[in-house]
């Protein structure tokens, strides 16, 4: 029998164990599918911008990001605002779900470097950010870059998902992206999870107009479930009620206590039975007041276990499983083949 050579053994577990992670992330996961414009009309300019710093024009869709499932655009119809007033258009137009090759869908602001800013309403964990910035034309944008914070300032915290300025001369840091052809099909860019409220994004005019334009900005992440609403109970406020002490009728002065007591009780239940009543709740209404009632608050929780964490415990004990028998094989091969050759000596 041919022993197995524990590295294999090793491997095999390993690759199992990638595939069993792969299945998992593939399940949790989804490709991108946005809602495109169509393309422009003009067709492609003869002379366009060329060099390493810059990505070949093509009129193929790029490949989908892959972000979680149930991530939705949790930007559409969110306020904006801009570093400058927009001379053509208006700032919430960049999440209106509007982003056709038309002059009316587009925003545009003088030139220099400029930005605009989507308040989410709440951080989220940001799985992409698709921006159209100019698709009327095929141009390349200059100094292109997208942060996220949770300050509406943008001084701290701040994280920076794409930066084609390799020159600094927007002054937010030397970027290392290559600028790219405006098309129909947008720019997706990797949120990479990161939790935050504000995005913010950056222009710089383009090769055709020293003009900043804009289009859309969607923001694709995960919505918080509705929280359930607090239940709360009923608080119950103590009552005072005054009960007056009857007298003994005055023509029977003379009558023993025990008769004088039934005469006054038969005098005060046919006198007020309201009386008679509140005087037998007296002490629950006294037991009540003596205790702080406070409002009961029930929160319901789930806790929520993913498919990925049930596939990697999965996999690892079926790589220990499989490791532990292989041992088991090579140790009981080797005595098999070892006691013959004992017995021979």
């Amino acid at each position: 029998m041919k022993l197995i050579s524990a590295h294999n053994i090793l491997c095999s577990v390993a690759a199992i164990s990638l595939l069993a992670a792969n299945v998992s992330f593939a399940a949790d996961t989804e490709a991108l599918v946005l809602s495109l414009p169509a393309p422009t009309l003009k067709g492609t300019p003869e002379q366009l911008p060329i060099g390493p710093g810059i990505e070949a024009n093509s009129d193929k869709a790029p490949a989908a990001l892959l972000i979680a499932k149930g991530a939705k655009n949790v930007a559409l119809d969110k306020p904006v605002k801009t570093s400058v007033n927009p001379f053509t258009g208006e700032a919430n137009q960049l999440t209106d779900g509007k982003k056709e090759a038309f002059d009316y869908d587009t925003v545009e602001m003088k030139k220099g470097s400029q930005w605009v800013q989507v308040d989410l309403g709440e951080a989220f964990n940001i799985q992409a950010i698709a921006i159209w910035h100019d698709h009327r034309y095929i141009q390349v944008m200059h100094d292109v870059l997208v942060q996220v914070s949770n300050d509406p300032e943008f001084k701290t915290g701040v994280t920076t998902l794409f930066n084609n300025d390799t020159d600094n001369s927007s002054g937010l840091g030397v970027g290392t992206d290559r600028e790219y052809f405006e098309r129909h099909f947008g720019r997706v860019f990797d949120g990479k999870s990161t939790k935050a409220r504000y995005v913010r994004g950056y222009t710089k005019g383009s090769h055709l107009s020293a003009l900043n334009c804009w289009q859309e900005i969607e923001v694709y992440a995960i919505p918080d479930a509705p929280k359930p609403k607090a239940a709360f109970s009923t608080p119950v406020t103590p009552t005072t009620l005054t009960l007056t002490e009857a007298q003994p009728p005055a023509e029977s002065p003379s009558a023993p206590p025990i008769v004088a007591a039934a005469a006054v009780a038969s005098q005060k239940a046919a006198a007020s039975p309201v009386q008679s009543t509140a005087a037998q709740t007296a002490p629950a209404i006294e037991s009540i007041s003596s205790t702080s009632v406070q409002p009961t608050v029930q929160v319901a929780g789930t806790v929520a276990v993913t498919d990925r964490v049930d596939w990697l415990r999965l996999s690892i004990w079926a790589g220990l499983t499989l490791v532990l028998v292989a041992f088991v094989i090579v140790y009981a091969t080797r005595h098999s083949h070892a006691a013959p050759l004992a017995k021979a000596k």
